[in-house]
């Protein structure tokens, strides 16, 4: 690494970061308002961010970045969404990881 620069993350409260696996993009959830979770992702150059899910009926706990372009995370709510999910990192649906 020839340089380093740092940016912050201008988010509400930003939690459990992940970098995507070519360093260009990095994952965190965001807690809002009434304990809703966002997973977003945010490139490391700046700009904007992107919400990949919104919930609050997932609580999305300690995402990891796949090499597939997926990302892993917990479902830490208490009830029948517990569990291991998987989200692609552009956004839909979560599904059960396998």
């Amino acid at each position: 690494i020839d340089e380093m620069n740092f940016r912050q993350i201008e988010s509400g409260d930003a939690i459990y970061p992940t970098l995507s696996p070519d360093g260009e993009w990095v994952a965190y959830v965001e807690i809002g308002g009434r304990g809703v979770r966002k997973l977003v992702r945010a490139s490391v150059r700046g700009g904007e961010s992107h919400t990949i899910l919104e919930s609050d009926s997932v609580g999305a706990f300690d995402p990891h970045w796949g090499t597939d372009d997926w990302i892993v995370f917990a479902d830490v709510l208490q009830g029948p969404t517990e569990g291991t999910y998987r989200v692609p990192a552009s956004g839909g649906a979560p599904a059960p990881s396998p």
